[in-house]
């Protein structure tokens, strides 16, 4: 009885044991596949990388370093001409009267002498 009780032991333990050993190859069958997953993912994951900085630098190089700035259309102020000597009798003629000074309003001011 003893014996039989042994040597059922040990068949149980070494049953165990297989399934143990099968669990473990399992096991690393299914830790290979996902480190070789993880591989994949990580080198597509460089690869877009890649492809984008190289589409980054392509755009880069297409584009101007800097744009000028526009300048403001500004009014320039009107040039007066001198009243000088014309070619011909070399004597200038007498300027005009000044104007009549006006108002902001458009009433004429008449001046005193010696402001004219």
């Amino acid at each position: 009885m003893r014996e039989a009780a042994a040597q059922y032991k040990k068949q149980i333990a070494t049953k165990a044991k297989q399934a143990r050993e099968i669990a473990k190859v399992a096991r690393e069958k299914e830790r290979e596949a996902k480190a070789a997953q993880l591989a994949a993912t990580r080198a597509q994951k460089e690869q877009n990388r890649l492809a984008a900085t190289t589409k980054k630098s392509r755009d880069k190089q297409s584009t101007p370093k800097r744009k000028a700035s526009s300048s403001q259309n500004t009014k320039t102020a009107k040039r007066r001409r001198v009243v000088g000597c014309e070619s011909g009798d070399g004597v200038a003629p007498p300027p005009a009267k000044p104007s009549t000074k006006t108002t902001t309003r458009g009433r004429n001011i008449k001046l005193p002498a010696k402001y004219i």
